[in-house]
């Protein structure tokens, strides 16, 4: 069928209605208004390439087929630059799919190879899409659980609650290769097993020691430079006492003194 001036149906069951419209020689085709071309079978042709086509009232898809889009697609904007562009809010029902990385800022351009909310790009090497780069603020209220390897803190770390471990008594604060250089606390210090000092300590008020205290040296000499007074935290025991029960006193070259004062080496008892 065809109605209008040079309008044209050659194929079979196929309409041409304008100036000039033309289904040519394809089958079950519409070509509708001005210069309207049909290139293929089973299509229906809209005006030029040039032409708007307008629907005042709501359009339903009341079938179950596909609908393809070769061009870019615009909802709320009038000249879309990617396949599809929203000017306004979207809602997502179900799930929200994307097959590579995820942009979010940067009015749409993804320029990186990870995903990425904001326009910051990476400094610890991120590459795949699956990889996240937040370049503002984040805010959790619920749980994080990491499962991976480490965790890297650039500028620090603030915590308001508990620095708890998951087991007890199964992991270390730091190790030989990447020792905390400085501890300051407030409150007290509970160590259950050895504590040991790789260098001097400090102590500038009172240390109590609750049980028999010991104190040992291995390969080097130990000094003081000031008064040393053990007492118990009622101040009322007094006195050094030094346990040479096991000491070698007949040796020669393994001699172990008991008590050196000012050079003069005397074997205590």
């Amino acid at each position: 069928t065809a109605l209008g001036r040079g309008a044209r149906v050659d194929g079979s069951y196929s309409t041409a209605i304008g100036y000039l419209a033309s289904a040519s020689s394809f089958t079950d085709s519409v070509a509708l208004g001005y210069n309207s071309l049909v290139t293929a079978n089973n299509q229906i042709r809209l005006g030029t390439s040039t032409e708007t086509v307008s629907i005042p009232g709501n359009l339903v898809q009341a079938g179950t087929g596909d609908n393809s889009f070769v061009g870019n697609v615009g909802i709320g904007i009038t000249s879309p630059t990617t396949k599809l562009e929203i000017s306004g809010a979207a809602s997502v029902s179900n799930a929200f799919i994307v097959g590579d990385m995820l942009q979010v800022g940067g009015n749409g351009t993804a320029t990186t190879s990870y995903s990425r909310f904001g326009t910051n790009t990476t400094g610890h090497g991120l590459s795949n899409a699956y990889d996240l780069l937040i370049s503002g603020d984040v805010e959790i209220d619920g749980n994080i659980f990491f499962d991976g390897a480490s965790i890297s803190f650039g500028n620090g770390a603030s915590i308001a609650g508990n620095f708890d471990p998951a087991t007890n008594n199964m992991y270390d604060l730091g190790d030989p290769s990447y020792q905390w250089r400085n501890i300051y606390l407030s409150g007290f210090a509970s160590v259950s097993s050895n504590f040991e000092v790789i260098g001097y300590a400090s102590i500038s008020n009172t240390l109590f020691v609750t049980s028999p205290p010991a104190a040992g040296v291995s390969g080097n000499i130990a000094s003081l430079s000031a008064t040393l007074n053990v007492m118990d935290n009622n101040d009322t025991v007094r006195g050094l006492f030094i346990d040479l029960e096991n000491a070698n006193h007949t040796g020669t070259s393994n001699f172990l003194y008991g008590l050196d004062i000012d050079g003069i080496t005397q074997d205590a008892e």
